[in-house]
């Protein structure tokens, strides 16, 4: 039965090995750095501490959210004992929508901001 959905998935979306090669170098930066992230996540639960992953992985989540902040060059995001640690050199509005999604993700004790921000156009 699997297979079948399978099938009808690639019916939908055709997409070839030189395609998906082609978006992953496009996207390279955020292929990394999710990867980046997913290789964290995986040393934090082997350690028995999957809660800083998973709210990590839900700050992520929330920030793809927001057109200002997904995909925004410069900004960096981490968890690491409950508190929310942003780095990187962004505009002024990706700071604040990103100090507004974490304050969101239950769980987070705080934000380390370690961003700095470009100078206004």
């Amino acid at each position: 039965m699997a297979h079948v959905r399978l099938r009808r998935l690639r019916d939908l979306i055709p997409v070839s090995a030189s395609a998906l090669a082609f978006w992953a170098w496009a996207n390279r930066e955020e292929v990394v750095d999710w990867a980046a992230f997913g290789v964290r996540a995986i040393q934090q639960v082997v350690r028995g501490d999957r809660e800083d992953a998973v709210l990590e992985l839900r700050l992520r989540t929330a920030l793809l959210e927001d057109r200002r902040t997904r995909r925004a060059p410069g900004l960096t995001v981490q968890v690491r004992a409950r508190v929310a640690i942003f780095t990187g050199l962004v505009q002024p509005e990706v700071r604040d929508v990103a100090h507004h999604f974490a304050q969101r993700v239950e769980g987070l004790e705080s934000v380390d901001d370690r961003l700095e921000v470009l100078p206004g156009r």
